[in-house]
């Protein structure tokens, strides 16, 4: 039996994560550093110091965006096709995810925006990296939002579901909120990482469960799917 496509959508995220971090330590840089306030003068220089790693990390990241909206998405499609969850939490979910996404997307645009002005001796404005910072908060409060209304829709069928759903309950939404309230401090660089590792077991667990589900269900012989037809299987949003 083929792989889900969600197993392959999720590990190929998290290793897409996992590279830019260890990428990111190794050159000295994080996007992530340029999603907080600093003096315009630090900010600054530590851009254009990092422009070539950033460069690189942003344009892994804008792949890392696709797969995991797309990870979104079809954990959506599928739940609604299982008819187990409410549908209306099921398009929060999927309005989340996809503004988050969209959000996600806009940040790297301006991060490199920025740099191609210091590049061009066009100098950062104050309100620019304020309106960056509001912007990455809202970005990734969408998507502990999201992940917390799937431990509600998931309906968890046995002891990994259970673990994974209270993950999203109790680690990966105050590790995410504290981080930010916490931030300069030595919890707030704890969870800086926390928040990381969580995301890549998260990846995981997620394409497993899904993989495991698919792998449960029963196959549908050709002669059945005939007869079926009109019970319209195939998942819609209609």
């Amino acid at each position: 039996m083929k792989s889900h496509p969600i197993l392959i959508l999720s590990i190929s995220s998290a290793s897409l994560l996992m590279f830019m971090v260890l990428f990111g330590i190794s050159e000295g840089a994080s996007q992530q550093y340029f999603e907080l306030i600093n003096t315009m003068n630090q900010y600054s220089t530590d851009l254009i110091s990092q422009a070539m790693p950033i460069r690189t990390i942003i344009g892994l990241d804008n792949i890392f965006i696709v797969l995991y909206t797309s990870v979104i998405i079809l954990i959506v499609v599928q739940l609604k096709a299982d008819g187990k969850s409410p549908k209306e939490l099921l398009y929060i979910i999927l309005a989340c995810g996809l503004t988050a996404g969209a959000l996600d997307f806009l940040e790297n645009f301006h991060i490199i925006t920025m740099l191609s002005g210091l590049e061009n001796n066009i100098p950062i404005e104050p309100l620019e990296v304020k309106e960056q910072m509001v912007s990455s908060m809202f970005k990734w409060h969408l998507s502990y939002f999201a992940f917390f209304l799937l431990a509600f829709t998931l309906k968890p069928q046995n002891s990994l579901e259970k673990l994974f759903c209270f993950s999203l309950l109790f680690i990966q939404l105050p590790t995410g909120v504290f981080y930010y309230i916490l931030e300069g401090t030595l919890i707030g660089d704890i969870l800086f990482y926390v928040r990381y590792v969580n995301l890549f077991f998260g990846f995981i667990l997620i394409g497993v469960i899904f993989n495991i589900r698919n792998r449960s269900t029963p196959t549908v012989s050709n002669n059945e799917t005939h007869d079926s037809d009109k019970n319209n299987l195939t998942p819609t949003f209609s």
